[in-house]
């Protein structure tokens, strides 16, 4: 299915001891870029991210962003030191003894030790690291994928109706090239009659003369070429497959033809329905230009 260029995904993966999110901006480029920003965390993975969104298009300039977050009541633990614990305990048991203060140690006195108790972080898990970045990552791309298709057909929408406009002017030109040019010749054997009068040309050399004029200003060749790619842009847009480079190669084709044809066209006509042909390919272009 043709896709555009430009498009937006967004995924979300949550767990018991993490919530990740990833953004994906997609925009016109020549070719495929991706700028991935990334928490220092989850660095370990950037190549994994790559090579997934690379596998999955072929041009743009993709903005990738990536988040993690750890839910506070998840990621701590409570932790006792319990030989430092007991070393304590004992160490003031014995104090209370010496002094006559008594064996006793309340556990408040021991919670004011710091060192004794303490919050950390649990250790990350790779794997739940790596399958969590991956599943959010996952969950963009199809975003981001649908997004472009359905922009993707509405500048094939745009693109067929232009391109049957064009298609109205191309006929109108094939119609008349072969008028012109008889037209031409006549035209231009009668005012080399009247330059060089008929005693000095032989009827003849008159006639390869017009000839020879008629065919500088023939442009069957151009239309033959312009007929062929257009057959072929045709073809290529209906394609499932990104075709977005092979779709502006051909309009250059087409275009420098449409030149060719406006510049030996032998009449004002034919010149000006190549000059429309040529407004109707820069129009054909501008939406070209957003194709993968």
């Amino acid at each position: 299915m043709t896709q555009s260029m430009t498009g937006f995904g967004r995924g979300e993966h949550s767990s018991d001891r993490y919530q990740f999110g990833i953004e994906i901006r997609s925009t016109n480029h020549r070719f495929l870029e991706v700028r991935l920003r990334i928490p220092r965390d989850l660095i370990a993975f950037e190549s994994d991210v790559r090579t997934y969104i690379r596998s999955r298009f072929s041009r743009g300039y993709l903005d990738v962003q990536a988040f993690l977050g750890r839910p506070s009541e998840h990621n701590r633990r409570f932790v006792v030191d319990r030989d430092l614990l007991s070393q304590t305990a004992a160490g003031l048991q014995q104090a209370g003894r010496e002094l006559g203060l008594g064996e006793g140690v309340d556990l408040a006195v021991l919670a004011r030790f710091k060192e004794l108790f303490r919050f950390e972080d649990e250790p990350d898990d790779p794997e739940e690291l790596r399958a969590g970045l991956m599943s959010a990552v996952e969950s963009a791309v199809a975003e981001l994928e649908k997004t472009r298709r359905g922009e993707g057909e509405e500048l094939k929408r745009a693109v067929t109706e232009i391109l049957d406009r064009f298609g109205k002017i191309f006929e109108k030109m094939q119609g008349l090239a072969p008028e012109t040019n008889r037209d031409l010749a006549e035209t231009l054997r009668g005012r080399l009659e009247e330059l060089i009068g008929r005693t000095e040309f032989s009827p003849e050399r008159l006639n390869q003369e017009a000839a020879l004029l008629a065919m500088k200003s023939d442009v069957t060749e151009e239309l033959d070429r312009i007929r062929g790619h257009f057959a072929a842009f045709g073809g290529t847009l209906a394609k499932e497959d990104p075709s977005g480079r092979k779709l502006d190669f051909l309009l250059q084709e087409m275009n420098r033809e449409l030149n060719t044809t406006a510049a030996k066209a032998g009449t004002l006509e034919l010149s000006h329905l190549a000059i429309e042909g040529k407004l109707e390919m820069e129009k054909i272009r501008e939406q070209v230009q957003n194709l993968e």
